[in-house]
């Protein structure tokens, strides 16, 4: 099938918006659920040691196209992964893998498209995101576990060399586009892709949790982490119950936590926090700080990488500016 361009993230830079857009403008045909499959063995096959580039990816649109030039494969996906666990993981390789079976459809496009943010937004946002997949803890235990997770997902300079070792047109454009004056991203988009601008605006929606919530969030999973390690250690008659047990709360109680922190009221989210004690802002609780290398690392790995192919000193200069202004470790 003829494919107008591959969208792989980055993760938390915009994907759902654009997604939906792509999902609901007749001009387009969206392949998002219909890969998520392809994800699913790049990241299963990289841990297990097995990944075949020449895997059958069996893509399947999310709906039929209108036309058959502008048809979309996205995932976020293809550039992050194993987000939740606080082992480390092949996060690199994966990425290199993801490029890898992508690769085989160079025959039906050239085109790659990487969206970026500034780097100490996206890390705060990657923050938040590990307590809603049902993690917990302020952003020091965060960067404990994840630091090396943080560099392979910021490491642009690798991304773009794994896609480019494929394609011949690796477009970034950074997502400040999207919000500060959508009609200059998507004119990006289009003259870069040769494909139409968008003929509807999808309304941009916000979902990250901030203040109690957040906070309320992260005391949850850790409550439920607590009760499944106790009751995994503890000497109870049935193994199997517990075993039952422990693996349905360990896929089923993050959803209660998140999708409650998400919707509950006013007053049932006090009387929450009441009971677990949770009280004050999220700021020093999501508060940034970075090591020297780190700093060092982003620099190097994502922030030049953007500027050598996108011509915005300005923006360079506010991502510098506020990379310089994490306090330090």
């Amino acid at each position: 099938m003829p494919v107008s361009f591959i969208h792989v993230g980055m993760m938390k830079a915009a994907s759902t918006y654009l997604q939906n857009v792509w999902l609901n403008d007749e001009q387009y045909a969206l392949a998002f659920a219909g890969v998520q499959k392809v994800v699913q063995y790049v990241r299963s096959s990289t841990l297990c040691g097995n990944f075949d580039a020449d895997h059958p990816m069996h893509i399947k649109l999310d709906k039929q196209p209108a036309r058959e030039n502008n048809i979309i494969i996205s995932s976020e996906g293809f550039s992050c992964g194993y987000l939740a666990t606080t082992e480390e993981r092949p996060l690199r390789e994966m990425i290199g893998n993801a490029a890898k079976i992508l690769g085989t459809l160079k025959a039906e496009t050239n085109n790659v498209l990487i969206c970026v943010r500034s780097p100490v937004s996206w890390l705060s946002s990657m923050h938040s995101q590990f307590i809603n997949e049902g993690q917990y803890g302020d952003w020091t235990r965060f960067y404990r576990y994840k630091e090396q997770f943080l560099k392979d997902a910021l490491n642009l300079e690798f991304i773009l060399s794994c896609y480019e070792e494929h394609f011949s047109n690796v477009v970034v454009i950074p997502v400040e586009y999207l919000k500060n004056d959508e009609s200059t991203f998507w004119s990006i988009l289009s003259s870069r892709f040769d494909c139409p601008r968008p003929n509807l605006q999808v309304e941009m929606q916000n979902e990250s949790l901030k203040g109690n919530r957040l906070l309320l969030l992260s005391k949850l999973n850790q409550l439920s982490d607590t009760m499944r390690a106790g009751l995994t250690e503890s000497d109870v008659s049935s193994a199997q119950e517990t075993r039952l047990l422990v693996e349905n709360d360990s896929k089923y109680s993050k959803w209660l936590h998140r999708r409650f922190c998400q919707h509950s009221t006013d007053a049932k989210l006090s009387q929450a926090c009441e009971l677990l004690e949770v009280d004050g802002g999220d700021e020093v609780f999501r508060k940034v700080f970075l090591s020297q290398e780190m700093t060092h690392w982003i620099e190097a790995k994502f922030i030049k990488p953007i500027e050598n192919r996108v011509n915005d000193r300005d923006l360079m200069k506010a991502y510098r500016e506020e990379l310089l202004g994490v306090p330090r470790f």
